[in-house]
């Protein structure tokens, strides 16, 4: 999101995740931070329950048709993002030049679309082995003696085609590309 914004994007639809799942509160909460830190209102008319690609290239389509076209489109999966891509590109919109995109996983899907996909890596590896080390340590204790944890890794920005570039001169400003 912060990488959005950089870039010049103020309209920035949200394709997000069911709330009552804690990866779909945990991205929106994101989405929103990123706007109260960076001075941007929330518009609630730009957050969309949409994970999926159907559901994600419909509510493009309509978007863009009703002429509430955004700046930008974070979702909350990379297929979710890949149907706005579809469907910005069959209307004859450019990616990125008219709108950005960012999707969430960097699965293997991601650097087969046209443009390639900037998304954020999530360390699906590494989560598994986390997974596997919590689930075996809770298998070797009783009912009594296990506590639940919850772990938050560290994600990271992968930069390609369908965001903007951001360059930074001598002086640390932010220059678009």
């Amino acid at each position: 999101m912060d990488y959005l914004i950089k870039t010049g994007c103020r309209k920035i639809v949200h394709f997000a995740a069911a709330q009552h799942l804690l990866i779909g509160k945990n991205r929106q909460n994101g989405y929103l931070h990123a706007l109260y830190k960076n001075g941007i209102p929330v518009d609630d008319n730009l957050i969309f329950k949409c994970d999926n690609y159907n559901e994600a290239a419909h509510l493009t389509e309509k978007l863009i048709r009703s002429g509430n076209t955004p700046d930008a489109i974070f979702a909350v999966n990379d297929m979710t993002a890949l149907g706005a891509l579809s469907t910005i590109k069959s209307i004859g919109l450019k990616v990125p030049e008219d709108i950005s995109i960012i999707g969430f996983t960097n699965g293997l899907i991601s650097t087969m679309s046209d443009p390639p996909l900037s998304t954020i890596e999530q360390h699906g590896y590494e989560m598994g082995q986390i997974a596997v080390r919590l689930l075996l340590n809770r298998l070797s204790k009783d009912d009594d003696g296990y506590t639940p944890e919850i772990r938050v890794l560290k994600t990271d920005l992968v930069l390609r085609g369908t965001t903007k570039t951001l360059k930074e001169d001598k002086l640390g400003r932010g220059l678009l590309y």
